[in-house]
């Protein structure tokens, strides 16, 4: 019994290989008579866009942009009108290439330059300028009428902001224009708002807004209560009066609250601007009193006596001007704030030997010293502890 047999191994049979029989190219020499570049001799590689023939025989509904402007080039080099080839592109097309070609932008704009230009040839200059003057009146119509339109609800202050903004993209001329249609906008305007409080006032006044008596026995309710008071009050009439007597009410209601809170910001208008004059006048007061406390407060500067140093000798001289002279740098120095790395002057030194405290200036301040151990200790002991320990 064999555990490790011999595997037969199948060797597959070699067959011969037959090198392939390379056709030799005749490839034309660069320096040869009949030699072409490779871009004339690739007749399938050409762009078909460029071929003339095809693109005129080609529907103009099945050309792209590129074929389009090619065509286009063709025919100004052919010198053909460009309205007699739009004529025949329009007969040519169908439906399908007329939404094709609005959908392009290129095409449209195109044309339209085209159109405009044909147009300012046939027309003379004079019916140029006249026409182009009449756009721009018309245009500034229209920029004025937008503007009006702007300023008509603001008030002065939003008027002024946007008249600012306007001044960056219109010149002056159109700004005195506007400044002008703006005032007679906000004179309007003012004149309105003038005319809906006489009529608010004197409804207010005569607080007869209805015929209706039981409307009137409402509205006199109504007269000096607030919103909350006001709301609370009709809700309990809905159960007495049907809903159109109420609707009534309610209108009365309205327009009493709005001439309360139109007189209650007056009052209040007023009320701010007394308080601002009387602050004014009260910071006024005060600058005056504190600049005359202040012009009577600063001391007078004491002149120093002359001193007769004529009895002194030349050195003794010298050496006080050159001492009064370091003194005045000194001064100066320490005005700046600059920090001193000399030797202290004289004067400097016996000032500072001067302020250190001598034998009686050490024992007060030993004394100081105890008074305020004296202190802690009696905090301390505040809560018994030096009595608990002694009788421990």
């Amino acid at each position: 019994m064999k555990l490790f047999g011999k595997r037969s191994k199948k060797t597959a049979t070699v067959a011969e290989v037959k090198p392939q029989e390379v056709e030799e190219e005749a490839v034309s020499s660069y320096f040869s008579s009949d030699f072409k570049p490779p871009s004339s001799t690739a007749e399938s590689k050409e762009d078909k866009s460029h071929d003339i023939e095809k693109l005129l025989a080609m529907d103009p509904s099945e050309l792209n942009a590129k074929q389009r402007r090619v065509l286009k080039r063709h025919k100004k080099r052919q010198g053909v009108d460009d309205n007699d080839a739009d004529k025949n592109v329009v007969t040519k097309s169908t439906d399908d290439g007329d939404e094709q070609q609005q959908n392009n932008p290129e095409v449209v704009s195109e044309e339209n330059d085209d159109k405009d230009k044909d147009e300012h040839s046939d027309k003379s200059p004079e019916d140029v300028n006249t026409e182009s003057e009449e756009k721009n009146e018309t245009e500034e119509k229209l920029s004025l009428e937008e503007v009006a339109s702007q300023l008509k609800g603001l008030n002065a202050k939003e008027r002024r902001k946007l008249l600012r903004k306007l001044s960056q993209t219109y010149d002056e001329e159109f700004l005195a224009k506007a400044t002008e249609a703006s005032k007679k906008v906000a004179a309007h305007n003012e004149s309105k708002q003038q005319n809906t409080n006489t009529a608010t006032e004197s409804e207010a006044s005569s607080g007869d807004f209805e015929i209706d008596p039981a409307v009137a026995d409402i509205a006199n309710q109504l007269k000096d209560l607030n919103s909350k008071e006001r709301r609370k009050l009709l809700r309990q009439l809905s159960s007495q009066y049907d809903e159109e007597l109420l609707a009534k009410a309610t209108d009365v209601s309205k327009k009493i609250a709005e001439a309360n809170e139109a007189k209650q910001a007056q009052e209040q208008n007023q009320k701010e601007s007394k308080k601002r004059k009387a602050e004014d006048q009260s910071t006024c007061t005060e600058d005056k009193n504190n600049s005359e406390s202040a012009s009577s407060e600063q001391p007078k500067s004491k002149k120093k006596k002359w001193k007769d140093f004529s009895h002194l000798p030349p050195e003794e001289r010298e050496r006080r001007e050159k001492q009064r002279q370091m003194q005045q740098e000194a001064a100066a120095r320490r005005a700046a704030g600059e920090v001193s790395t000399r030797h202290p002057l004289n004067s400097e030194r016996r000032r500072a030997n001067r302020r250190k405290p001598g034998k009686a200036g050490k024992i007060r301040l030993m004394r100081l010293e105890k008074k305020a151990n004296q202190g802690t200790l009696r905090a301390f002991n505040a809560s018994g502890y030096e009595m608990r320990r002694n009788k421990n």
